[in-house]
């Protein structure tokens, strides 16, 4: 069952060829844009026109949580984050960083993200301390 929200959406959303022809050497994007699917759309991007990572730049972002369906969006069912399937898959704990990047990297099919960005305020993580920076440095090295 698709929500209202998302059939409103989907009317501004290109095809994905037609998105393949608008896409340049820079993305932004961000694992809650259609549940992961904008993700998606630019890895069989990549993969289609054999492009390697050296030459584009991938910007996304962490914080959202990202459900199984397109058309199930985690901000209209917050109770979500206490199910066990959706644990340490969003905010900005260290799990909930490394996850989501794991799986941003998994959609967009390449070894790395040129600019990761903090979405938005996580109130349960506190920016200091064993969290959002060590887990931000950590993976600059990585």
């Amino acid at each position: 069952m698709e929500s209202a929200f998302h059939n409103l959406f989907k009317a501004c959303v290109l095809d994905k060829e037609r998105s393949h022809e608008v896409l340049k050497a820079a993305w932004d994007t961000a694992n809650i844009y259609c549940n992961r699917e904008s993700e998606k759309v630019i890895g069989t991007f990549l993969k289609k026109y054999n492009i390697p990572c050296h030459k584009i730049t991938i910007a996304t972002k962490v914080h959202g949580l990202v459900t199984d369906s397109i058309a199930l969006y985690s901000f209209q069912h917050p109770e979500l984050k206490e199910q066990h399937d959706y644990v340490n898959q969003d905010g900005l704990s260290r799990a909930g960083i490394f996850n989501t990047v794991d799986a941003s990297l998994k959609c967009l099919g390449i070894d790395y993200i040129n600019l990761l960005q903090i979405h938005r305020f996580d109130p349960n993580t506190p920016i200091g301390g064993n969290h959002t920076c060590t887990s931000r440095s950590r993976l600059e090295r990585c």
